[in-house]
């Protein structure tokens, strides 16, 4: 980093033109309730995922991987779902690349997660890191992901019907492929790259809504945990000005103070207009939206999503959760975190094993 940024930070020009902070010394009272007392016995499962991509002189690598953790008697075992390839550098945007990498791995975690829901007929309590609402209004991808390309539309649209016959595919699929859809686009080998890519993504969508309905087809009560999250729909809800959104609003009126906000609704519909015919019913489910701040101590509290819990019983779940979370967070989701987590070093350790004379272009630069 150059010296003008230490120089620039001694000055104290922090201006905050786009922060405001709370526009009041005194806090909003914010409708937050104790844990209660009650005791639910059941084993957890805890399901993260990770994803990272290299370039390299000739294409681009890229990793995937969905982790489960789960509690069978007195151990934890584990199982991973895991796919490693490579891409034309060029083939996705950046924004699209990201999007491509999050929904396969978030398809990898769910896929793992329904196996070992299957294998073991087990009632555990699910938890998912993550935004359920966020993984339903994924958007589709469209012509605009493969459009810098050179490709026309009408190109697109003569391969439609074939990519919505091999889509139907899928589910017969599902359970024998780790991922179907990677399987069934080998039907458009032979096509440019560009279409085959445009199939690719489209398959990918229609097995990630697959395992999505799958998964509200549970009964286990689910709970997403999000570490960062950016909505406001308490705030909008309780008309609290002070803040923009939820999670700022409770990390300041909660400090020191264990417990959970009142659970409210999240209405899928209206924070996704479409889904294909067949997936519809996933906006159907009920949803209820929490805070959580697991022990006085912890540092931030956490958005919780929650799946097949009425609300006159969230409250005891949240609270055997807490129980697990002794340093302010999901003891089973932090070691699943740190056991899928993909770093750069396991990515070029990755890129060497494949193609061992192929480098970064930044490896030249840097010597």
């Amino acid at each position: 980093m150059h010296s003008s940024v230490y120089e620039n930070l001694l000055k104290g020009n922090l201006r905050g033109l786009l922060f405001s902070g709370s526009s009041s010394e005194e806090f909003a009272e914010v409708d937050w309730l104790e844990f209660p007392k009650g005791n639910v016995k059941k084993p957890f499962i805890a399901v993260d995922g990770s994803y990272k991509s290299a370039v390299r002189d000739f294409g681009l690598i890229y990793v995937i991987t969905g982790l489960a953790l789960y509690q069978n008697g007195e151990m934890i075992k584990d199982r991973g779902l895991s796919f490693v390839d490579i891409m034309e550098k060029n083939i996705f945007r950046q924004k699209h690349l990201s999007d491509f990498l999050s929904m396969f791995m978030k398809l990898a975690e769910v896929k793992n997660l329904l196996r070992i829901l299957r294998d073991t007929n087990d009632d555990h309590i699910i938890l998912m890191d993550g935004s359920f609402i966020s993984d339903v209004i994924t958007p589709q991808p469209t012509y605009e992901w493969v459009s810098h390309l050179g490709v026309e539309r009408e190109e697109l649209e003569r391969c439609e019907e074939k990519l919505s016959e091999i889509s139907e595919e899928i589910e017969g699929n599902f359970w024998k492929e780790d991922f179907a859809f990677v399987y069934l686009a080998e039907n458009f080998l032979k096509e440019s790259l560009p279409i085959r890519a445009y199939a690719v993504i489209n398959l990918l969508y229609y097995e990630y809504l697959l395992s999505l309905r799958k998964l509200t087809e549970l009964k286990n009560p689910i709970f997403f945990i999000a570490k960062d999250s950016f909505s406001s729909d308490f705030v909008k809800a309780w008309g609290i000005k002070e803040f923009l959104t939820d999670q700022v609003m409770f990390n300041t009126c909660t400090r020191g103070m264990a417990g959970y906000a009142s659970p409210i609704p999240a209405i899928l519909e209206e924070k996704k207009k479409y889904l294909p015919s067949k997936f519809t019913g996933i906006l159907d489910v009920e949803v209820y939206q929490t805070f959580v701040r697991f022990t006085p101590e912890s540092v931030s509290t956490y958005k919780v999503e929650i799946l097949n819990v009425p609300k006159e019983e969230i409250g005891i779940y949240l609270s055997h959760i807490a129980n697990i979370s002794p340093e302010g967070y999901p003891f089973l989701l932090v070691k699943a975190h740190k056991e899928v987590v993909i770093t750069e070093r396991d990515i070029e350790r990755i890129g060497d094993k494949l193609y061992p004379l192929a480098k970064s272009p930044r490896f030249y630069l840097n010597g």
